[in-house]
């Protein structure tokens, strides 16, 4: 298959694809990109990228909207992981990933981890000298009602610009 024949960039596509259907409300297409995805990043032989951590921050998302919020924790722990290894550490992916999981912790029920999240979340942008709005960090508070409000309670938090 097309997938199959080895193009990075065309995983690096399709996470782009990911993130604007979660956009425009498409989770089911959303998950569907997202496993073929992580197929191309298998198929070339990319277990660790930036991309594919971003991948696994949109798959924790999707997932905990689904209500599988151990899928979602699991997405989050590999993406820092990751992260962690290709010292993405005070980036605007770790920000962006922070946010992913305080949405998870959101849904998970447990509010003051999600509220340390968005704090750890702002930490890091401030940290990195990110300022104004980020693109998946954003996406997440525009398409989440609960997050935006969860972040109006927290007052240090600004991660999404106001």
């Amino acid at each position: 298959c097309l997938t199959c024949q080895g193009w990075p960039l065309l995983a690096n596509c399709l996470v782009v694809k990911a993130f604007v259907q979660v956009r425009v409300a498409d989770l089911e297409g959303a998950l569907k990109t997202c496993e073929m995805a992580r197929h191309t990043f298998d198929c070339v032989g990319v277990a660790k990228s930036s991309m594919r951590s971003r991948l696994l921050a949109i798959e924790a998302y999707i997932q905990a909207t689904f209500g599988d919020v151990k899928g979602a924790l699991q997405c989050c722990s590999e993406a820092h992981e990751m992260q962690q290894k290709l010292c993405l550490l005070e980036t605007s992916m770790q920000a962006d990933l922070w946010v992913a999981e305080a949405y998870v912790r959101m849904v998970q029920g447990d509010d003051a981890w999600a509220e340390s999240c968005l704090q750890h979340a702002e930490r890091v942008k401030t940290s990195c000298g990110v300022y104004g709005r980020l693109g998946l960090s954003s996406m997440l508070f525009d398409v989440s009602p609960e997050l935006q409000a969860l972040r109006r309670q927290s007052p240090d938090s600004a991660i999404a610009g106001s």
